[in-house]
Parts: C-alpha cells; structure tokens; sequence
C-alpha cells in the first residue's frame, strides 16, 4: 500500500468548504463555510479531481456534517455552465501520500529542529503534482493510480527525475528508484506529459550523467521542460558542499545549451533550462547581460523551481519604470528628471530586505533608478538555516532583526525589546510576501507585526513583483 500522511484526524475526513459564495447555488441549498462535504451522490471524495469528475453535471446531491457532527443532505441543480459557489480548503481530501525515499538532497531532512510540524512533512502525491505543480518521484503509485492518472488525463505532471542511470538513482533517491522510472515511462506511454526536475549534486548526476540525463529526456516528447538547479544545503545536512565556483556552474551552462541546440527550434523556448542560481554563480554581478531573454522561457513553465524570476522581475522592473515615467510625463513631471525633494536625514527613505542571492541585481536596479538618493538594498544572510540558503522565500524574522541593526532575540519566542539602531535612518522596512505563508508567518512563527516592533519602524509586505515595488516606490518616495 502507497503511505498515507495522517494530516488529518478520523473524524476531520471529508472535503472541508472554506468559502460558498453568495447568491448561489450553494448558498441557496443552506450550505456553509466550515461544513464538510462527506459524500458526492453517495460516494466519498477522495480529493478536489473527485469533486471536478464527478460534479460536472447539473444535479448532485451531498450529505455534509457540519462543525457539530450535524448531518444535512442537500440536493443542488444548477444551469449550463453555472459554478457550484463551493470552495475548498485543501485539494486533497482524505490525507496527503508522504514520501517513500531517502533522497541525499532532501531538504525537509536538513531542517533544524523546533519548527512547526507541517514543515516537515514529506509530500510525494501524483495529485498535487497535477493540481498545484508539486514535484513528485512517482515511487509511490499503485497500478490503480497510474490507471486514475491516464482515464482522467491528469496531464501535465510535475516530476522529480535527477538522474537516469539505475545506479546513480539508487544513490541519490534510494532502493525505490526504479519504481519512479517504470511508472513515468508508462504514463508517457500512455500520453500524459510531464516537466521534470534535475537537482544537481556535485560529481553524482551533472556531467556525463547530466548529458545522458538531458539526452533520454529529449528522445521522450512527453517530457515538455527540464528544470536543472543546483543542490541546496542547510548546516544541518548530511552532504556539505554545491556549485560555489563559477567554472562549475559554466560548466553545467554549457551542457544544458548544447543539448538544447540538438533539438530545439530557432527562437523557439528552451526545453532544458536552468535555475536562476546557476547564471548567478557563473556570471555574478553580470548576470544581467547572461541571462537568457524572455521568448526563451517560452510560458516559464519551471517558474515555480527558480528558473525564470530574474528574467520576469528585470524586465518587469524597465517596463514599470517606462510606465512611471509616462504618467510623470502626463503631469508635465517626468520621472526620470524629476527630484525628490531633500530627504532631511542622510540615508535613505525605504530600506528593502531580501536574500544574498538577489540582493546585488535588485541593487543594481534600485541604483540606476530615480529612486536611487532614497532606497537602500540589504541583502540579508541566513544564519538560521545556514548551507548555502541565500533566497529571499527562507528568510526568518530572527535574521531580518539581528542583520538590520537589533539587539539579537534571546529566544525563537521570546524577543527583546530594543530601541531602534541608530545605525540607519529608514523609514520603512519593506520585503516580500514569499517570506510569509497563507498565515502571515515567518518560518519561524513570527509576524510581520513581530518584525515592526522589533525593528522599530513600519514593515510593508510586498508581492514579489517588480510592478508591485516600482508602485510603491514611485508613490510614497515622491518621484511621482
């Protein structure tokens, strides 16, 4: 049998209505938030691709129990093309499929003890894979899955493929290796499509195993992109040590262009592309002039793994620019040679707090901008996670307090209360919302709240957009 994760308690199973909107077929029939649904025309739901089969008509009926253990049945009737009016909490409604490996890379493995419990959990399920773009070994699907999977067409899949060769996987995923490859090659077979996933270890699977990697994906059409990015490693992991040196990266550059000449069309999209991380360690503070250009990432289809940001940020970043100085133009003030007005302290007015590894290209935007006199960009080491963490989505409050000028926590939970530095004159803190999850909280369980006090001045919280910082700064700094 597949393992199952026991993320929800016996009595909880069911699939949990967050929302029902007004007015509708939903509301009308006495649903509510927080009911669960039990069964779909007397059958239980498995997960949200349940819901989709099998309420695709216009009448079903459900029985649901509410926060109480009360039963309602209600029977809903919809016209053509009318929505339900029900959202879920969760896509997956019995338990999540956990992990059968013992990948060498794996990062839940590596992280420090004390965090909340959901961090550590090792999701490996087809079905997230299909409806939120999780990667997944397949090691753990049935022959019934596999079925389900190709009579529902659940296609694409997103899937973790590292290597080709039985020993090399043997090594870097564990004694289940093989049943990952039968299956992917049976679905592919059977016409479901997949982007896979390289995590590249240092003399495992890149070069000739890379090639041959990249070689086998290219012979199987199914396999719409390879996303190849480099080993990631916290202190407290087993194997220490990734692509640090620029020769390294070029190297793994290198490999991943040339078998994209071998098959790919002339200013069509790459189907191997590589992470953002590996043009930052080959070309440091030039990146900008190595990155490839927009029409190459075709729809980013391995955004999600860090392949394309850069790209979408930088050119996200000129085109609000050009849009800021048109609007300024319009008010007969144009952006570009209009001043602020003298700021009356001497640092600037916005300081942005992001990872060491975006820090030097979002700088170098910020000081070729007209926000330049009035924008500091800190770049902010994980000393919580240690390794080579440098990315912007794992930066906890602890660091973020202790980097800009703080007195340290003496606790995870128990912070502090020091007077603000004197060490900057900022006014405002800004950052990203990849900082925080869906409950506003740092990885280690603080609040942007939390942040403010202990730094002392008001925290903005920003989508990761470029549009997004340039309205901001456009606005409140005064170039507009």
């Amino acid at each position: 049998m597949s393992d199952y994760a026991p993320t929800k308690t016996p009595g909880a199973l069911g699939a949990r209505i967050a929302v029902v909107e007004p007015y509708s077929v939903a509301a009308a029939a006495g649903l509510k938030a927080g009911m669960s649904v039990q069964t779909l025309d007397g059958e239980p739901l498995r997960d949200y691709i349940d819901w989709l089969w099998r309420s695709d008509g216009r009448v079903i009926e459900l029985r649901c129990v509410d926060a109480a253990g009360r039963e309602k049945r209600a029977r809903l009737e919809r016209e053509p093309g009318q929505p339900w009016g029900i959202h879920f909490d969760e896509a997956v409604f019995d338990a999540v499929r956990t992990c059968t490996n013992v990948c060498v890379f794996c990062f839940m493995a590596m992280l420090p003890p004390g965090l909340r419990p959901s961090l550590y959990l090792r999701d490996d399920d087809y079905r997230l894979s299909f409806l939120q773009g999780n990667f997944v070994t397949l090691t753990n699907m049935e022959d019934a899955d596999v079925r389900r999977v190709v009579d529902c067409r659940l296609s694409p899949l997103h899937v973790s493929l590292h290597a080709v060769t039985p020993a090399v996987r043997r090594r870097l995923i564990g004694p289940r290796h093989a049943q990952g490859m039968q299956v992917l090659e049976q679905l592919l077979a059977a016409g479901i499509e997949a982007h896979a996933q390289v995590v590249l270890m240092p003399g495992v699977n890149d070069g000739g195993e890379l090639e041959a990697t990249l070689a086998w994906a290219g012979a199987h059409p199914g396999i719409r992109s390879v996303g190849v990015v480099p080993y990631g490693y916290t202190r407290h992991a087993r194997v220490q040590g990734s692509y640090q040196d620029a020769g390294e990266a070029q190297k793994v550059l290198d490999i991943i262009a040339h078998k994209n000449k071998e098959g790919r069309k002339p200013g069509g999209p790459m189907r191997f592309q590589a992470s953002d991380e590996l043009y930052l360690q080959a070309y440091g503070d030039k990146v900008l002039g190595f990155l490839p250009l927009d029409e190459e990432y075709g729809s980013y289809p391995q955004l999600e793994d860090g392949i394309g940001m850069l790209r979408l940020f930088v050119d996200g970043w000129h085109a609000a620019l050009a849009t800021c100085a048109t609007a300024a133009e319009s008010a007969s003030a144009s952006c570009a040679s209009r001043q602020p007005e003298p700021s009356p302290v001497s640092m600037p007015t916005y300081l942005i707090a992001t990872g060491t590894a975006f820090a030097p290209v979002l700088g170098a935007l910020v000081g070729q901008s007209p926000f330049a006199d009035r924008v500091e960009v800190r770049g902010v080491e994980n000393r919580f996670f240690g390794g080579n963490v440098d990315v912007a989505g794992l930066t906890t409050a602890h660091d973020l307090i202790e980097q800009l000028g703080q007195a340290a926590p003496s606790s995870r939970h128990q912070l502090g209360r020091a007077a603000p530095s004197s060490r900057h004159r900022a006014q405002r803190l800004v950052i990203c919302d990849a900082m925080l999850n869906d409950d506003g909280l740092f990885l280690d369980d603080m609040t942007a709240a939390d942040l403010s006090r202990e730094v002392g001045m008001p925290v903005d919280v920003l989508s990761c957009s470029s549009e997004a910082l340039v309205k901001l700064l456009s606005q409140e700094v005064g170039i507009l």
